[in-house]
């Protein structure tokens, strides 16, 4: 548990990095360089989903059989030969994505986007960054899910905070002080993408023997292709259903409604980032429990972890929604207006219901269940793809987010299918009832605050000051109303003593 503990603080430190880089690298973008310099940061991150398909399940079925061979204390030559013809078909895969984006530059810029800022050859020039960019990105998640499931985060994250933190004085440098093109910032990005890959192959190294060599077995691949295929299709489906909004942005062609509506949504998808490295760290645990037949710790660990998400989710959603004014004023300046704000407010919300329904996904992952998962996404798809067609021509931007939004809801609702499946109707009902309290409180919250907040604040310090004290209240109620982190925060508590007056004993 102090294991699982660390990796879960340290994947949250890591990742308060990657959103603290968000949350300056698209503003500084719009403000210096306009909406179409963010809408080229937009089709990189697009890019990345849309090549969601090339991953093959092969990341998560490294995480989940390493994790599955942690709880035997040793590796034997069948995993370790698995791992190496992976990592040979992932470096693979992430040359041929070079390739394509790379000769695909010029008729993706030709055909498919519309700049009036930049032209055809500059375009050509950008994508063609992404594309080395792109190279040295797509292992990462490899290399990612070996340490996860290795339980050996803690260096990982640390490498991760170091190189955003290069990322972010570039950001400045780069963009605000020499007010340099995307282009240049660009070459950034591919380097800090090369360090981490490099960083994270260091790690799994290490723990996994550096003097096993690179071993091409196909043989090692049988047994889990079934796997292997779900989780490809089931990744590439949950990318799209984070992602397709902006591909659909992308094949209408305008990068300045693009670019505006990826910042919007890079704030919004902050929530699921930040309970993104405690679903991570949990997953290893998750298939340890489950080998191990602890059906009981398992319940109960899940029972924890689910709040805590509740937590983070309605938390945030709560300061979006109290202090949406002040956010994206600071956020995008002059761009903010009522319907930036209600286009946000869709997005929070979509973002919050995601969070909340991550863990029932996890646990159907973990048993090595995939066929209602897929199936359930393709039709979540077909539908989603349905509604951005109809409302997006209807309430342009604002019919893209609402499309998000109810995908999202067919999202939970297939979590509440999966949850009552594996864990049982009693503990589905308690989830349930633990988000309806959640939300009647968060209402009543968001309801106060805009009530009572300072009208005549200004300035980033005094806001910050407000939104920082109004999460403390936030959180300090929210856990007041939650009965399983009050029970798990009293367990805790009482372990801490005993501990503690044990150690004054001796």
């Amino acid at each position: 548990m102090k294991k699982l503990s660390h990796n879960i603080i340290f994947n949250l430190a890591g990742n308060a990095f990657v959103i603290l880089y968000s949350v300056l690298l698209l503003p500084a973008v719009l403000s210096t360089l306009g909406a179409e310099a963010a809408g080229v940061i937009g089709l990189y991150n697009t890019l990345f989903a849309a090549l969601a398909f090339f991953d093959l399940g092969f990341g998560l079925l490294a995480n989940r059989e390493i994790s599955k061979n942690i709880v035997k204390n040793k590796f034997d030559k069948n995993i370790l030969n698995l791992i190496s013809t992976l990592e040979i078909l992932y470096w693979i895969i992430s040359f041929i994505i070079l390739l394509i984006i790379y000769f695909a530059a010029p008729y993706i810029s030709e055909n498919i986007l519309s700049a009036e800022t930049f032209s055809d050859k500059e375009l050509i020039f950008f994508i063609r960054l992404i594309a080395v960019s792109m190279f040295f990105r797509w292992p990462i998640s490899f290399y990612f899910n070996i340490n996860s499931g290795l339980q050996n985060l803690v260096g990982v994250n640390i490498i991760k905070m170091i190189v955003y933190l290069i990322l972010m004085l570039s950001l400045y440098y780069l963009i605000i002080v020499m007010a340099f093109d995307i282009g240049e910032y660009l070459i950034v990005i591919a380097f800090t993408n090369f360090l981490l890959v490099a960083s994270y192959f260091y790690f799994s190294k290490k723990k996994l023997g550096f003097k096993n060599t690179l071993i091409f077995k196909y043989n090692t691949l049988k047994g889990h292709f079934t796997y292997a295929l779900g989780s490809m299709v089931i990744s590439t489906l949950t990318l799209l259903f984070i992602q397709l909004d902006k591909i659909y942005l992308t094949k209408l062609g305008n990068l300045s409604d693009l670019g505006i509506y990826t910042v919007l949504f890079s704030l919004s998808i902050g929530i699921v980032q930040i309970v993104y490295p405690v679903t991570y760290a949990f997953f290893p645990k998750i298939n340890e429990l489950i080998v191990a037949q602890k059906r009981d710790e398992l319940l109960e660990k899940v029972k924890t972890i689910s709040s805590i998400l509740i937590l983070i989710s309605f938390c945030f959603l709560v300061l979006f929604f109290s202090f949406r004014e002040e956010i994206l004023s600071l956020w995008i300046g002059e761009l903010n207006s009522e319907d930036t704000q209600n286009l946000f407010l869709i997005l929070v919300l979509a973002g919050c219901i995601y969070a909340t329904a991550q863990i029932p996904y996890l646990i159907e992952s973990a048993l090595g269940k995939v066929k209602f998962v897929m199936k359930y996404f393709i039709f979540s798809n077909i539908l989603y793809l349905g509604c951005l067609y109809v409302f997006s021509n209807m309430l342009e931007l604002k019919g893209v987010a609402i499309s998000y939004l109810l995908a999202i809801c067919l999202y939970f609702v297939g979590a509440i299918y999966l949850f009552n499946k594996n864990l049982g109707i009693k503990f589905t009902l308690n989830w349930l009832k633990n988000i309806m309290v959640n939300i009647l409180i968060s209402s009543i919250l968001i309801i106060i605050i805009r009530l009572i907040k300072l009208k005549i604040i200004d300035g980033f310090l005094a806001i910050a000051i407000e939104i920082g004290l109004s999460m403390i209240i936030v959180i300090l109620i929210l856990v007041l109303f939650n009965s399983n982190l009050r029970l798990s925060i009293a367990k805790k508590s009482i372990e801490i003593i005993k501990y503690a007056s044990i150690k004054q004993k001796k």
